[in-house]
């Protein structure tokens, strides 16, 4: 409760403060507004308005043309001669492939085995590690 009153004290004041800027504002505005001489305003002359005369609707005329269908010949297309597209791989291309395919048939890959007894265990020295950390990463560098 201690803490919590002053808290509230200050925030009231700042409320207060604002409020009173605002009405200082407001009476400020209404002060512009009472200096500007206000324009009479004459009653604006009536405006005409046209009346746009009513379209008339026509109903639309058909027309119906005798129309006769003549039967025609149909048109022969030239044929075409179509061959499957080859792929023209270069010789210099085929002979590296070839070359390459060997290779891998020429040499089997072995496997090597590892056994888990012939390696030697690897040691971790924490307190080393540190030191050797704080050594080489110093703070006034």
């Amino acid at each position: 409760m201690e803490n919590f009153l002053p808290f509230l004290i200050i925030a009231a004041g700042a409320i207060y403060k604002i409020y009173t800027e605002y009405k200082k504002e407001q009476d400020k505005a209404a002060k512009r507004n009472l200096k500007r001489p206000v324009a009479p305003t004459a009653p604006a002359p009536p405006v005409q308005q046209r009346q746009a005369p009513k379209p008339v609707v026509v109903p639309p005329v058909q027309k119906r043309e005798n129309v006769t269908v003549k039967s025609q010949k149909p048109v022969q297309r030239p044929k075409v001669e179509t061959r499957p597209v080859t792929q023209e791989i270069p010789q210099e291309v085929l002979r590296l492939r070839r070359a390459k395919e060997l290779e891998r048939n020429k040499q089997p890959q072995q496997l090597v085995v590892i056994d888990a007894d012939d390696e030697k265990a690897f040691e971790f020295d924490l307190r080393n590690a540190v030191i050797q950390a704080a050594i080489l990463e110093r703070p006034y560098r």
